[in-house]
């Protein structure tokens, strides 16, 4: 189990919801770090897309 899953329960998909902490670590990991390029219009957005998968497959709880 990784860190961030010792630290945190799993979250819901409601935005209002997802604590700050797991916004940090999202923002931090995938989105900071990018090379400029990476961060202009439109790679940015497929970037995002890429950090709301990685929040969805390690922070959500998978419902049936």
């Amino acid at each position: 189990m990784s860190h961030h899953h010792q630290m945190l329960e799993r979250t819901t998909r409601d935005p209002s919801k997802i604590p700050d902490s797991v916004i940090q670590e999202i923002i931090c990991r995938m989105l900071i770090n990018l090379p400029p390029e990476e961060k202009e219009f439109p790679r940015i957005l497929n970037n995002i897309k890429d950090a709301w998968w990685f929040y969805a497959d390690h922070f959500c709880d998978v419902q049936p």
